[in-house]
């Protein structure tokens, strides 16, 4: 077993028991072999990784054994240690957000999510899909998922508005276009599909779709989830969730507050010793900071 297996078996307090960690644990070896399959050099995962991706088991785990359990659960929680009257609903438990850094390694993560949502997909409570679906901010960004698809050994095509016909035919191929290429309402030619085409049962991956609370992709992203992954299921990435999260006022704090899973933001990334120093030259340093700007 993992060195992180034998760490967490020894914590106290332990609220996992040992034949279900031992699970867990056997699982994510097995989907970080499938990871290095086709690899020169191979993956290994960094601790914030291990638990990320062990987050998600005992997540999806208790999720598709019985979603009315857990949603009693996460209330009773949430009741008691943070806000009586602000309590979970239904439809944000088939979506979970990775608030990780840039260069923490969200797509390794992101590969392996792929395959612990086809493991635990099962049963009376089994989501159905039509598409596998990931979503990119722009064009660049959607060759890059597909190479890094392909050395993850996971079959992926580019949305191709010339393939229209053929291009959902296989459920498990991860059909990988840019936000840009959705489009609430087609007009004209081009390559750009119609969301309506898409239904709303689709395994959704969404890598940056927001880019900042008030930017025009995430507004059109707000709007598009409601439709494409409405009666599916839902992964999303981001290293910037922080700003859409730091007013209750914004129509997305109640959404990705409850639905990140996963907080590995810049400051821990950088506490680790993580990315680079730096420092902010253009603030005068005899004006006080504002606390909560300070905090974060």
């Amino acid at each position: 077993y993992s060195y992180m297996y034998h760490h967490l078996l020894a914590r106290p307090g332990r609220k996992i028991n040992e034949t279900t960690l031992r699970e867990y644990d056997n699982n994510i070896r097995e989907y970080l072999q499938k990871l290095n399959k086709k690899r020169i050099t191979p993956i290994t995962l960094k601790y914030y990784q291990y638990l990320a991706l062990l987050f998600t088991e005992i997540y999806l785990d208790l999720y598709f054994q019985d979603p009315v359990k857990l949603l009693n659960e996460l209330n009773k929680f949430y009741e008691k240690e943070i806000d009586p009257y602000k309590l979970y609903d239904e439809k944000n438990l088939h979506k979970i957000a990775y608030w990780m850094a840039t260069g923490s390694g969200k797509t390794f993560i992101m590969h392996i999510n792929f395959w612990q949502f086809q493991i635990y997909n099962k049963g009376k409570h089994k989501i159905d899909y039509n598409n596998i679906l990931l979503i990119t901010a722009n064009d660049d960004m959607t060759k890059q998922h597909l190479d890094d698809l392909t050395q993850s050994g996971i079959n992926a095509e580019a949305f191709d508005g010339t393939k229209r016909a053929t291009i959902f035919e296989d459920e498990q191929i991860i059909k990988v276009m840019s936000i840009h290429k959705l489009t609430e309402e087609k007009t004209g030619t081009g390559v750009t599909i119609d969301v309506s085409e898409l239904t709303k049962e689709n395994l959704v991956f969404v890598d940056e779709g927001h880019k900042g609370k008030a930017s025009k992709e995430s507004r059109k992203w707000t709007r598009v989830k409601s439709q494409i992954a409405k009666n599916g299921f839902t992964f999303e990435y981001s290293a910037t969730f922080g700003q859409i999260i730091d007013n209750e006022k914004d129509r997305n704090f109640k959404e990705y507050t409850e639905s990140i899973i996963f907080d590995y933001s810049y400051k821990y990334f950088h506490n680790d010793g993580y990315g680079k120093h730096y420092k902010i030259l253009n603030i005068d340093p005899k004006k006080e900071f504002d606390k909560n700007y300070e905090k974060t």
